[in-house]
């Protein structure tokens, strides 16, 4: 007894500085395992503590109240639970070796967002405005089916949400918020000039609202480029790649400025880099003596595939490009291989069946060709004229066809 009076009288010092806030744990069927808390931060997440639970299967955690936010428990395993970041004790049960039936013995916001009690008026400010907003943002996918005359005003609340706003960033909903945001933007739009002002508003809003903080901008961009590139939106990453390289307020890192770049420098319209074909050019397992440069490839369109032969989707995107090759070649299309790999015994395995033309420098991404087209995943396509004009950035062979259906012959 005395024990436990001595740790709420330490309990109620530290909640009185407003220093630290605790969680309590037995979880019996984890001894020995290693528990952790975690909050959000944007679009990251960063550690608050751990602790290793006892063998009599008891921990304690502890973190700051401020910033209010949302956090969340997890194991080694990646299984995690929900912690309201409010409350100043924090008591959890759980019997299971899953996380997914812990019990809020102590701590009412937490058990709120754990969905073990209903709402009340004793509810954090925080969570007064977290939980209505984290249901409006799960809803708003049904809406254009659902409830499409509510969309006009779910885009102007969407317009306003703000990257910097604190109780968005701790929320652990803010790439999610902005990835709908986007999304509604898109598929509200009349037509593509429409949905493309639409990605370009946000575009500009998003990146202004975030200049002020350097990380957060960086993060922004990484976020939307690669939204963008999963649905893509090709002509929304040229955007955000000329908008992000021209400012000069928040430096870039290296690795997203060369992903960005591809699109500044590699978009369509724009004139490719010739290619001076470095090695040996293969063709159907065999040494081919020319041509030596793309520009010498007489066709009336050229196919780059950028691949390896270690690529899982290269090797299933070559078996599309095959199985279409003969009826391509009747529209002009000539398909060139340009290999990222290593080791020339690959390399030739992996094309001695092809029928167009391989050429491999085994230099990886560090090749000039794969530099001067800015290759930083595979398989990377680009469709070019004779003239070696970039006039797609097709993402597969199924994309090809569009390209070819949508240009009479």
């Amino acid at each position: 007894m005395k024990q436990v009076h001595i740790f709420f009288f330490l309990l109620l010092t530290f909640s009185s500085f407003g220093q630290l806030h605790i969680i309590q744990g037995r979880f019996p069927n984890l001894k020995g395992s290693w528990v952790y808390l975690s909050a959000f931060r944007g679009f990251k997440s960063i550690d608050l503590d751990s602790a290793k639970v006892s063998s009599e299967g008891q921990f304690q955690l502890s973190f700051a109240a401020d910033p209010a936010g949302i956090g969340y428990l997890h194991t080694h395993t990646n299984q995690s639970f929900p912690i309201a970041l409010v409350d100043s004790l924090i008591q959890l049960e759980n019997e299971s070796p899953s996380l997914f039936q812990i019990r809020v013995i102590h701590g009412y916001n937490t058990r709120v967002l754990a969905r073990q009690a209903p709402p009340t008026k004793d509810l954090h400010p925080y969570m007064s405005w977290y939980l209505p907003f984290r249901t409006w943002i799960h809803e708003l996918p049904y809406l254009p089916s659902v409830k499409p005359s509510e969309v006009p005003a779910a885009l102007t609340s969407a317009q306003a949400l703000h990257p910097a706003d604190p109780r968005l960033f701790t929320s652990g909903l803010l790439a999610e918020a902005l990835e709908r945001y986007l999304w509604l933007a898109k598929i509200n739009a009349s037509s593509p000039a429409q949905a493309q002002a639409s990605m370009t508003l946000a575009i500009d809003t998003l990146l202004a609202r975030s200049v002020n903080h350097p990380t957060l901008y960086q993060e922004l961009t990484q976020f939307l480029f690669q939204t963008f590139e999963k649905n893509f939106w090709n002509e929304a990453s040229e955007y955000l790649a000329n908008q992000a390289l021209s400012q000069n307020a928040c430096q870039l890192p290296d690795r997203l400025t060369f992903r960005l770049e591809s699109y500044r420098k590699m978009k369509v319209g724009l004139q490719a880099p010739d290619i001076h074909f470095q090695g040996n050019l293969w063709r159907a397992g065999e040494i081919s003596h020319g041509p030596t440069r793309l520009s010498e490839v007489e066709k009336r369109y050229k196919l780059l595939v950028f691949g390896a032969s270690w690529c899982q989707m290269c090797q299933k995107e070559m078996n599309s490009i095959l199985s279409r090759y003969e009826d391509w070649r009747t529209k002009g299309i000539e398909v060139l291989f340009i290999s990222l790999d290593t080791n020339p015994k690959a390399f030739l395995t992996f094309t001695k069946d092809l029928p167009f033309l391989s050429v491999c420098d085994y230099k990886q991404a560090q090749g000039k060709a794969a530099q001067d087209y800015f290759i930083s995943s595979s398989p990377t396509l680009f469709l070019l004229n004779q003239q070696n004009t970039i006039l797609d950035r097709p993402i597969s062979a199924l994309q090809v066809d569009k390209w070819l259906q949508s240009h009479s012959f």
